[in-house]
């Protein structure tokens, strides 16, 4: 007896093997550098800069020793005169010599503190000396300040309200001051915080400040195409959102966390499954590019990082993304994992939260006496009679009697709070040469229905230490495990579809259980299949599904700054090597089960029905992808001028082997494939590579006028030679007005104190193709068979034609921008309206028709096109009171693509021609009838003039759909349908609403998120009572139906839906027509997070040894304002038959030590 092994060939894999290994380098390499974190040494001795400046501000010359070394400068703007302007020449000198220099003949002082650098004007000191001691009343106040965080803040300014007082916090955020009295009011301030006043005499809460965050005055940086660019000095479309943000959703997957929080991003959570995320694009334009830490990914590796690991989300919308090339032509994501800081105390932070799953919304079904009612009332509409009876119908509608009381299905196959739990702990921390993070996540998800659970097990790791002064090496190792787990039903999905089906198709008459005794599933007839209770029933012999990937990827990047060398001052040279490995093993096997008929008479259970179909199914596939990339980055400030400049050359490999094999098991208990019958074994390999080079400059003068020109060539394998290389240029430009000496002196200036226009144009490559289409070939294995002398031989087709000069799909982006701030940037926004333009999609001359006996089609050729028009919005408050800090913010997007080229065949009739010739025309939508109401009496149909069924209204009745008219010509025909609806994919509008408030350690945070103008059209369930014989949805109730369901002649009661039995007559064919009755243009509005938190006060957490301690409680999906009633907005499932997205409640905490 042979055996086929397939754990083997799962387990013992070479690239596994190699990973081991590389996990073990790893480890020694992040030990040996946490060692090094104990070996601080005398940094400000050892820093020396060189600078060369003439007549230049005193602000520009300590921005430039920022950017060269890791010093930060705290100072008071109101003492310390930055604005002057001073020269120096100086070659590597410390940078205390440089101080002395800038600030000699002036009373200018400085305190060097580690790596933080405290300036104060001494003048100013002797004058708080002596306000001090003048002041004999005088009050002695001291306390720390510190941010949101916990962390001590250094060099913030404390200074008495009205008069000359102040002092700035030291290294440990201490401060200590003398008060006149207990009524001065006390002054904190520090650049990109919210100041705060609070009177001397409240020393509780002057013992402990805390500043928040002002996000609209910090001079941040944006990750935008392979290098990072002061926010102010972007010229391109760009959304971003920080770790803050995304850890307000408690979603299990990245996607689901971005709804509704950036504006451009178009997102729709069409299932809430354990696992599921959501479906994404920018700007409606289709799947986007990924790119992690540098390295360019699929949704799938982007979708499983842990939220908690995320430093920040960047979305490239316009030209801005073209420097990424191939795939980017419908946006780019960019995220960058968390890393440590240099000189920065070590962290540990644990995070948990516990959560409980609900569905939003699923179809409410019939109970036994509706489904009787029902059922009667068609009986007697398709044949003018019953098998009902009287009695039997009356025992149902009571519902009391044993054998006719009515059975929830729902309820039995749903289940009740679902679990769903995470859990993080991540350090973090660095020394003058090594920073690091380390995280370890994991992630469980139950499912709504029984047996079905989400894992995934996380870890992330970046580390950089600088190995001599100006060369850094970087390593960062990140890896993953996750899992779905299902009973295999007899329906091959991994949806667990069968489970929402039977929700449908078991009648409210019938029980999961012969004679409810759990150890015998009901034979419910043919609908016996979806008897939920043989998957999850105590006498169960459920099959399984398994779906497991394992995935680890390692990143290391060595780079050198040169600034140490006079003539190569801003130059730094990385050169980065990235390997990815990700193995997915799928095995399911479905098993035979039985089905029972209970006799009361003589009490026994006889097997009368079952399942007899065994199925095993395993598969395996593995990716492995190599990346190396070399980069020469230019970075530099003098003057009036700053310069961001790189040049790039890059490389990628991927193989990916796959192995499946199916049979037929002769045993439920086998656990491996064992069978004399293969009915299907695969092998496959693919392996692709592509090469790039790639440029851009980004100029900027006086931090007004701001030009970026960048240009890539890359090749694809997937073009014929002469076509397989394209070079793909982008310009971007933009003008801050705001900062102009004119705009700042008018009086509007003081309004609008920031004003940016922007406008970027770019082309782009896209190889979105069938590979190798320029070859010629034979397709094997498909489908075709010759008999000859009594033996089977399997046939091979032609491929189609070569296709020899398909080359690239070639996009043009055009975009339009601007940004600004009001109000001393309390309120700041942004609008932009772009076009995007594709040309070269590529299709066949299907007017060309070849005889079939040539054996192959036409080729492809670069012939249709397209284009996307839409805008997008955004805009933000920030404000405080007293205690209360608060953010308001909003963003709103639309998109819509046209098709504008499409090569014409030849249309046989005027009305396909009108119909069937998409050019010029809105994408999305379908063509249908335009409803005007219902019938609402025999007597109107009997008068009525137009023929809306094609018999002379003959088959009317009383509530069905009556249809437009629209050419006017007495009857409803194809020739009334018009195009009606939107899209039926993701929304053309998404917009969201967010609000964030924080007040003496409670806060909020809240996210409304909706979206519009996108299509739900119902079909099957949802449109037809009972389909399949089964149970029907409650909203059918809802019908027009006569008074009494056993006499034909009894009134007729108004409903919302028309009668039963119209559509199942076969002679009525007016009920499912295509029309608008059936459609509802969705708009919605949900609730989408909520988290309530508080923090508890540092001196009490302090003596448990917690820096900071947080405790929320966090809700999702909670509440729904739309237009359609009968499932969740979100869902994309015509008939309803679906895992809905899930409403979720839990509660959590976050701890620092």
């Amino acid at each position: 007896m042979k055996k086929l092994r397939l754990i083997p060939v799962f387990t013992k894999q070479k690239h596994f093997l190699q990973f081991i290994l590389f996990m073990k380098l790893f480890i020694t390499f992040l030990l040996l550098n946490t060692f090094s974190l104990y070996a601080i040494d005398t940094y400000s001795q050892s820093t020396r800069v060189s600078m060369h400046f003439n007549k230049v501000k005193i602000s520009e010359i300590l921005n430039d020793i920022e950017t060269k070394t890791d010093y930060l400068f705290f100072y008071n703007h109101k003492d310390i005169k930055s604005d002057t302007k001073v020269s120096i020449n100086v070659e590597n000198k410390p940078i205390s010599a440089i101080l002395d220099e800038i600030f000699q003949n002036t009373d200018v002082k400085y305190s060097m503190l580690n790596n933080h650098i405290v300036l104060f004007a001494d003048n100013s000191a002797d004058k708080n000396m002596k306000s001090q001691s003048s002041e004999q009343t005088s009050i002695r106040v001291t306390g720390t300040v510190r941010d949101t965080n916990g962390e001590p803040l250094v060099g913030a300014n404390i200074s008495i309200k009205d008069t000359t007082i102040g002092t700035i916090t030291d290294i440990d955020g201490n401060y200590s001051i003398n008060a006149p009295n207990e009524q001065s009011v006390l002054l904190f301030s520090m650049i990109g915080f919210i100041s705060q006043e609070i009177k001397a005499g409240d020393r509780k809460k002057l013992s402990s400040v805390t500043l928040q965050e002002d996000l609209q005055l910090l001079d941040e940086v944006v990750v935008v195409g392979y290098t990072t660019i002061k926010a102010k000095r972007v010229t391109g479309a760009i959304s971003d959102i920080r770790n803050k943000e995304l850890m307000q959703s408690t979603a299990t997957k990245t996607t689901s966390a971005l709804m509704g929080k950036m504006a451009g991003v178009a997102t729709r959570q069409a299932s809430g499954g354990p696992g599921a995320g959501a479906n994404i694009e920018i700007r409606n334009l289709g799947t986007p590019l990924f790119i992690i830490d540098g390295i360019q990914k699929d949704q799938g590796q982007f979708d499983n990082l842990d939220p908690t690991d995320i430093e920040s989300v960047t979305v490239l919308k316009d030209a801005s993304a073209s420097i990424y090339g191939i795939q980017a032509s419908n946006g780019v994501i960019v995220v960058t994992t968390k890393g440590g800081a240099y000189k920065t105390s070590n962290a540990l932070n644990i995070s948990y939260r516990y959560g409980w799953q609900n569905f939003t919304q699923f179809p409410e079904m019939m109970n036994a006496a509706q489904w009787v009612d029902m059922r009667v009332e068609q009986d007697m509409n398709l044949y003018g009679q019953t098998s009902w009876t009287r009695e039997e119908y009356d025992k149902w509608q009571v519902g009391t009697e044993p054998g006719y009381q009515s059975f929830d299905w729902k309820k039995f196959i749903v289940k009740k709070n679902a679990p769903q739990s995470h859990f993080n702990i991540n350090s973090s921390g660095g020394s003058d040469k090594t920073k690091y993070y380390l995280s370890f996540s994991i992630t469980n998800q139950d499912g709504m229905f029984d047996s079905s659970d989400f894992s995934r097990y996380n870890i992330q790791s970046n580390v950089e230490s600088e190995i001599v002064k100006g060369l850094k090496v970087g390593m960062n190792i990140n890896g993953r495990i996750e899992q779905f787990k299902s009973v295999a039903t007899t329906v091959d999905r991994d949806d667990q579809y069968i489970f929402s089906e039977a929700i449908f198709r078991n009648r409210p008459t019938e029980r999961p259980y012969a004679n409810d005794n759990p150890l015998y599933p009901a034979d419910n007839g043919s609908r016996g299949y979806v008897n939920t209770a043989v998957y999850t029933g105590a006498n169960a012999n459920p099959g399984h599904l398994t779906d497991k990937w394992r995935i680890i990827q390692g990143n290391m990047k060595l780079s050198y700054d040169f600034s140490s060398i006079k003539a190569l001052y801003g130059l730094t040279a990385t050169a980065l090597a990235s390997y990815y490995y990700a193995d997915n093993t799928y095995e399911r096997q479905q098993k035979d089960f039985k089905l029972y008929t209970y006799d009361k008479n003589t009490d026994t259970y006889t097997h009368t029905g079952g399942s007899y179909d065994k199925k095993k199914k395993n598969s395996f596939n593995s990716v492995e992808e190599l990346m190396f990339r070399v980069q020469l980055n230019y970075i530099r400030e003098f003057n009036k001028h700053a310069i961001n400049a790189f040049v790039v050359g890059e490389a990628t490999e991927r193989k990916n082997p796959t192995f499946s094999v199916d049979s037929k098991p002769t045993s439920n208990s086998l656990p491996l494939v064992r069978s004399s019958e293969f009915t299907n074994l695969g092998n496959g390999y693919s392996e692709t590579s592509r090469a790039g080079f790639l440029g851009m400059v980004n100029y900027v003068f006086d931090d007004k006028y701001i030009i970026e020109v960048s240009g890539r060539y890359d090749g694809s394998y997937k073009f014929a030679k002469g076509n397989r290389w394209g070079f793909f240029p982008s310009v971007l430009m933009a003008y801050r007005i705001g900062n102009e000496k004119f705009w700042k002196d008018a009086a509007w200036g003081k309004t609008i104190n920031d004003l940016k226009f922007r406008a970027s144009y770019g082309k782009m490559g896209d190889d979105n193709i069938e590979a190798f289409l320029f070859f010629d070939g034979y397709n094997a294995y498909n489908g075709s068979y010759v008999m000859e002398d009594n033996k089977v031989t399997i046939g091979f087709a032609p491929r189609k034609m070569p296709s020899t000069t398909l080359s690239w799909i070639k996009t043009s982006l055009f975009n339009v921008g601007v940004d600004f701030g009001l109000f001393n940037s309390k309120i700041t926004g942004s609008f932009d309206y772009f076009v995007r333009k594709r040309d070269g999609l590529p299709a066949s001359k299907n007017d060309i028709v070849l005889p079939s006996e040539v054996g192959f089609d036409m080729p492809m050729y670069n012939l249709n096109g397209d284009k996307n028009i839409g805008w997008d919005a955004s805009l933000k408050y920030n404000g405080s009171y007293k205690d209360l800090s608060y953010q308001i913010g909003g963003n709103v997007s639309f998109s819509r693509r046209k098709t504008t080229k499409v090569y014409n065949p030849i249309y046989s009739t005027s009305l396909n021609y009108y119909r069937d010739n998409t050019a010029n025309r809105w994408e999305g939508g379908f063509w249908g009838y335009e409803s005007a109401g219902q019938f609402t009496s025999q007597e109107q149909i009997d008068n009525w003039k137009i023929d809306n069924d094609g018999k002379g209204n003959r088959t009317m009745r009383p509530g069905d759909i009556i249809y437009k008219d629209l050419n006017n010509d007495g009857r409803i025909t194809d020739l009334d349908m018009r195009k009606i609806g939107y899209s039926g994919g993701l929304p053309l509008l998404n917009y969201g609403i967010s609000i964030n408030a924080n007040w003496k350690g409670f806060d909020i945070n809240m996210l409304w998120q909706g979206a519009g103008k996108y299509q739900y059209y119902r079909e099957w369930e949802v449109q037809k009572p009972a389909p399949g014989d089964g149970n029907s949805a409650a909203m059918f109730a809802d019908r027009w139906h006569r008074e009494d369901p056993f006499d034909p002649n009894s009134a007729w009661i108004p409903g919302k839906y028309p009668s039963t039995g119209s559509w199942a007559s076969g002679q009525n064919n007016n009920y499912d027509r295509a029309s608008d009755f059936w459609l509802t243009n969705i708009v919605y509005l949900r609730l989408k997070e909520l988290e309530l938190g508080y923090t508890i006060p540092q001196q009490i957490s302090l003596k448990a040894g917690i820096k900071r301690f947080r405790v929320y409680f966090s809700g999702t999906n909670l509440i729904t304002f739309d237009n359609i009633d009968i499932v969740d907005p979100e869902i994309d499932i015509a008939n309803g038959v679906t895992y809905p997205p899930t409403k979720l409640v839990s509660i959590g905490f976050n701890a620092t030590f």
